[in-house]
């Protein structure tokens, strides 16, 4: 699923963050593209002074020019100051997930899938492990705990979180949540090698009940009974 406005919390706050930078950015452009037109304009009309060595003075509307200068300079300041405060706020309310997650996902980055592996809060006897698809209760945080067993690569699902590197010999953590059903693609954003450009994954959100069909079903073995059952 593509959505300009994020899904869940983190999607959300940072879908803001783009649109704002962008917004900004294009005018920036705009602004400048718009002075540059309009002064060589007036350069053609008025020819443009030649002069050998020193700089002459400044003309009367060179004079004139300088307050839009200052201004601009503190327009940009204040922008820039403000965009710095606002990406700032952005960051820290979404560092923590609003409650508690329930449930823990385990991805592994290899050379090029991902292992996922789920863990239950407070019932080991539930773990399970697959591989490239990613499924997570609509409405509910989950935390993601981010591995790599050979080089660096990078969590991505963009209508729900940022990018998150997978670094050797170190345990990074994150948060996902999706406030309503839908499948939201993955991607290894950091290249990793030949294939990286396969390195995706899929992301379901399920409602409640459909996701505890789901993971009963990964528990429950061709034959019927369930995966404890059978090792027995």
């Amino acid at each position: 699923m593509y959505t300009l406005q994020g899904e869940g919390m983190r999607g959300a706050v940072m879908a803001k963050l783009i649109w704002g930078f962008s917004a900004v950015s294009i005018s920036v452009v705009v602004i400048i593209g718009m002075l540059v037109l309009i002064g060589s304009w007036r350069s053609l009309r008025t020819g443009v002074a030649s002069f050998e060595g020193t700089l002459p003075p400044l003309s009367r509307g060179e004079r004139d020019a300088m307050p839009w200068i200052y201004a601009g300079l503190i327009v940009t300041t204040i922008t820039l100051a403000v965009l710095a405060v606002w990406t700032i706020s952005s960051m820290v309310s979404i560092g923590r997930p609003p409650k508690e997650p329930p449930l823990t996902i385990e991805i592994t980055g290899n050379q090029w899938w991902w292992r996922v592996r789920y863990e239950p809060q407070g019932d080991q006897s539930r773990i399970f492990v697959t591989a490239n698809e990613i499924h997570i209760p609509v409405g509910e945080p989950v935390r993601v705990r981010l591995i790599s067993n050979d080089v660096i690569h990078s969590f991505w699902v963009p209508a729900l979180t940022g990018k998150t590197d997978l670094i050797p010999g170190r345990i990074n953590e994150t948060w996902i949540e999706a406030d309503k059903p839908g499948v939201y693609r993955g991607q290894c954003a950091e290249y990793c090698g030949q294939q990286h450009a396969h390195m995706a994954l899929s992301v379901f959100a399920d409602p409640p009940d459909r996701f505890q069909a789901w993971w009963d079903g990964q528990l429950r073995p061709a034959g019927g009974r369930s995966y404890l059952q059978s090792l027995r």
